[in-house]
C-alpha cells in the first residue's frame, strides 16, 4: 500500500496541474474575444467620427458645443 499512497499526490497534482491550464486558456481565449470586440467597436466609432466630420465641414457651421461655450466665455453678442 505505500507507493499507491505516495502516487496519490501526485495524481493530484497533475490533475490540478492541467486543470489550471485549461482554465489558462479558456481565460486567454475569452480576453482575445473580448479585445476582438473591443477592435471593432474601435473601428466602428472612427468610421462614424469620420463621418461626422465630414458632414460637418459640408454644412460649414460650427457645432452648438462651441456657440455654447463662446457664450459663456465672450458674453453674449
Amino acid at each position: 500500500p505505500g507507493p499507491p499512497a505516495a502516487a496519490a499526490p501526485v495524481d493530484r497534482r497533475k490533475k490540478r496541474m492541467i486543470k489550471n491550464r485549461e482554465s489558462a486558456s479558456r481565460s486567454r481565449a475569452r480576453k482575445q474575444a473580448h479585445v476582438t470586440q473591443i477592435e471593432s467597436e474601435v473601428h466602428q466609432l472612427r468610421e462614424e467620427n469620420e463621418q461626422l466630420r465630414l458632414k460637418y465641414d459640408q454644412v460649414g457651421t460650427p457645432p452648438p458645443a462651441s456657440s455654447f461655450f463662446s457664450f459663456l466665455f465672450l458674453g453674449a453678442s
